[in-house]
């Protein structure tokens, strides 16, 4: 391996490692690893920096329009709740961090590149399973906001991480065309994980997701896809929109109450789709800004909007939306040239279903962006990968 190969990889895992960390971790309660983690995401942003400036880095159509999502969000932030403004800055930060060590070190050496996110993401995870046995638990309990863990604070936030974690796996797989071994121990963490928690949304979820691994072999892996994505929309429309009592019918509830042990209020969370709805309907445009979980809870009881639609919404109004629905529609719109490959479809269900769990919760706006800039750059993704998983 030469010096500047491994330089390189040097690089992609000490920004992945301090990146990945800032967004997955719950940090709260450890403020020493959270400053060092700080810090050091200032240092390798500003390298990258001058290095995304010595190579003469333009932004593609993807990133300006991403450019223009965080820009309006942080001006709508400053503009209407200026004392919220520290996490939109950090999100754009994160972002913009990713986009350039992907855009500098990951098309150029996808293999190295998956392979370190890989196992950074599953070296949180399997950390987290640690902690979990060691506390029987939560790592902080007693709190007035609930229990913690140290991956993503509430059990809920497991969900995005376990999912891209397990997409950035099976993606170095299908690239290199082999097994891994980290995929089954991965598999048996994240299920046990989520079984001890008991988070149903994202057990579901990922179900699909895996069940879909084994389907991508086949040639009708589209029309699955496309199914899955109209049954999303329809869902969205009718549960959280419209909010329509399912008690009449049979399946949904059977599947509801006797599978996954839940009511057919989801939690309660359509009582608090309602209210949001109400405050949306106030302010559709513009929205409110970013809030923090202290104005949730004064407004909803909740800590949340419960749904990641109402939750852009509610932070910019329908102009945030369009501007994610745009950014999201281009990245589509280039991978569609190669929509017949096991890898573009298996990525474009893997988005599919984060917004199928982000139904019931409202996650990091950052794992969008991840996924969909891999989608938007899925030529670099592809080889000849016909492997049998």
């Amino acid at each position: 391996m030469n010096l500047i190969l491994k330089k390189h990889i040097i690089i992609v895992a000490a920004t992945l490692f301090v990146l990945t960390g800032q967004v997955v971790l719950f940090l709260d309660y450890l403020p020493i690893l959270s400053g060092l983690f700080s810090l050091l995401r200032i240092i390798l942003f500003c390298f990258l920096f001058v290095e995304a400036y010595r190579h003469r880095l333009r932004f593609s159509s993807f990133e300006k329009l991403w450019l223009m999502y965080f820009g309006y969000s942080l001006f709508i932030t400053l503009l209407l709740t200026p004392s919220n403004v520290i996490p939109v800055i950090s999100i754009c930060l994160n972002s913009f961090l990713f986009v350039m060590l992907f855009r500098l070190y990951g098309i150029g050496d996808m293999r190295n590149f998956l392979l370190i996110f890989s196992r950074i993401l599953s070296f949180y995870i399997y950390i987290n399973l640690f902690f979990i046995w060691k506390y029987q638990g939560a790592m902080w309990t007693g709190l007035e906001t609930g229990d913690r863990f140290l991956l993503a604070g509430n059990y809920n936030g497991f969900g995005p991480v376990f999912l891209l974690a397990l997409t950035i796996e099976v993606l170095y797989m299908l690239y290199v065309k082999k097994y891994d071994w980290n995929f089954l121990l991965l598999i048996v963490v994240i299920f046990y994980s989520l079984y001890f928690v008991g988070s149903m949304t994202s057990l579901v979820g990922l179900s699909l997701l895996l069940v879909f691994i084994v389907i991508s072999r086949y040639p009708f892996r589209r029309i699955v896809l496309l199914s899955f994505a109209v049954f999303y929309v329809i869902f969205q429309i009718l549960a959280v929109f419209l909010l329509t009592d399912f008690s009449n019918n049979r399946y949904i509830r059977y599947f509801v109450e006797e599978v996954l042990g839940k009511d057919l209020s989801f939690t309660e969370r359509t009582d608090v789709w309602g209210e949001v709805a109400k405050y949306i309907a106030a302010r559709p445009i513009f929205g409110y800004g970013f809030r923090d979980v202290e104005w949730y809870n004064e407004c909803f009881s909740v800590l949340t909007a419960h749904n990641f639609i109402y939750k852009i919404l509610l932070d910019g109004g329908l102009v945030l939306l369009l501007l994610l629905c745009a950014t999201i529609w281009v990245s589509v719109h280039s991978s569609n040239i190669f929509k017949k490959e096991r890898i573009v479809c298996f990525l474009q269900f893997a988005i599919c279903t984060l917004f199928f769990m982000m139904i019931m919760e409202a996650y990091s706006v950052f794992y969008v962006f991840v996924l969909c800039m891999f989608l938007f750059y899925s030529k670099s993704l592809l080889q000849d990968e016909r492997i049998s998983l």
